[in-house]
């Protein structure tokens, strides 16, 4: 009797070993493997570099829409805001790309490794990139399958960022400081109120005037690309407001 006691003892406190080793690993996996939100980011950003940003931009409770220019022969990225939605976009500043791939014409392919070119909406915010912090652009947009379609193209990609680091297969990279900086301006802004313009070369220059691409494709999309510029980017003088003094303006 006493030896099955003892039995019963010892398995009791072999199962309850057993069973605080599987909550105790499965707390550390959790404690490890928690996933930052977007709100933790904010918090964790305007911590560190709250007054930064405030500098940049000082109207940022006031911003409702945000619109993003990125040209791809120049390798920059302008950022425009809107106060008022009877108000023009206004320019606030640019950052330049940290690294670049394909050449100009739109994505067409998964693994082409092309920027796409067009107008998209920008439909995310990843806290957990590798690459710092990322936005998501929203390739392919309605114009990308519909010629695909007509084309009988399949498999067109897709997971088109804007985030930090300096690597790119198909995105847009501007360095980890200035992630965060359009993470924290894009995350004050409502569902929607995001942008992006991506073209070859700035249509708004005027030798580029003419700039239509080769395909019923590209020029669908490039007429799209300048009636937004059109219609809510002012009218200025890009030589001064853009080009920075030694800037390198390089050519496909």
């Amino acid at each position: 009797m006493k030896n099955l006691y003892a039995y019963r003892v010892v398995w009791v406190v072999l199962v309850a070993g057993l069973l605080s080793g599987v909550v105790f690993r499965e707390s550390i996996r959790r404690t490890f493997s928690r996933r930052r939100t977007v709100a933790d980011t904010i918090a964790e950003l305007k911590l560190k570099r709250g007054a930064e940003f405030q500098k940049s931009y000082p109207d940022l409770a006031y911003v409702k829409r945000v619109l993003l220019v990125a040209v791809k022969n120049t390798r920059r990225l302008e950022v425009w805001t809107q106060n008022d939605e009877s108000d023009l976009f206004q320019y606030r500043k640019t950052y330049a790309f940290t690294g670049f791939s394909g050449k100009a014409g739109p994505k067409r392919l998964s693994g082409d490794r092309q920027i796409p070119e067009g107008v998209y909406a920008l439909t995310g915010l990843n806290p957990n990139s590798r690459h710092r912090l990322s936005v998501k652009v929203g390739y392919p947009n309605a114009v990308d399958e519909e010629f695909a379609r007509k084309e009988r193209r399949t498999n067109l990609g897709g997971d088109i960022f804007i985030h930090g680091s300096n690597t790119s297969i198909g995105c847009i990279p501007i360095g980890d400081p200035n992630a965060e900086e359009l993470f924290f301006l894009l995350a004050h802004v409502k569902p929607g109120g995001a942008h992006i313009v991506i073209m070859p070369v700035d249509f708004r220059l005027k030798r580029f005037r003419n700039y239509t691409g080769a395909k019923a494709y590209e020029r669908r999309i490039y007429r799209l690309v300048r009636e937004e510029i059109r219609t809510k980017l002012p009218a200025i003088n890009l030589s001064t407001a853009f080009f920075a003094k030694g800037e390198k303006k390089t050519a496909f």
